[in-house]
């Protein structure tokens, strides 16, 4: 049992800041969930707010200091269970997965990783103050305002899987 508020909660409760880029959410959330990422052997396939706890240290939210996250519910989203190319489903619900995930079970093949990757650029862009990408493409106030974020989180969110974290790619030189 993890004590604390789920991403989701938090974000909620932060509505109430201004709009616009919010590199505090990026630098207390976004590195910690990038770290959290990096200690699971094997793909989430459901990672959204939801699934990632805060824990609580007695820190306060607006503390600059990184949070501590926990992902919670390892395993396929439910919605990967049924056949969803076809279906009605929530859009707040499939925002954070990869589209190669919501075509018809048949035609999926076996994980590879890049499908959480695309849920953390989504997850980024929401912690950057951004409502989600369309199709990919990010929002061109980020890139005004902050063009390298902009940057790596459209890396993140490409729609083919494999052309997602060229950014760091050793082929780039």
């Amino acid at each position: 049992f993890v004590e604390g508020a789920t991403l989701a909660e938090r974000l909620q409760t932060d509505e109430e800041q201004p709009a616009g880029l919010r590199v505090d959410r990026l630098r207390r959330y976004g590195l910690a969930l990038v770290r959290a990422l990096s200690q699971v052997p094997f793909p989430h396939l459901a990672l959204s707010p939801t699934n990632i706890m805060i824990e609580d240290r007695g820190a306060p939210a607006s503390e600059a200091a990184e949070a501590l996250l926990v992902l919670i519910d390892f395993g396929r989203n439910y919605l990967l269970t049924q056949d969803v190319a076809g279906g009605r489903v929530l859009a707040e619900t499939t925002r954070y997965i990869a589209p190669e995930l919501l075509v018809n079970r048949a035609a999926r093949g076996a994980p590879t990783g890049y499908e959480d990757v695309y849920s953390l650029g989504q997850i980024l862009l929401e912690l950057a103050g951004y409502s989600e990408a369309d199709g990919g493409y990010v929002p061109a106030r980020l890139f005004m305002e902050a063009p390298l974020i902009g940057r790596v989180i459209e890396d993140l969110l490409d729609y083919e899987p494999l052309n997602r974290l060229l950014l760091g790619s050793p082929e780039l030189g």
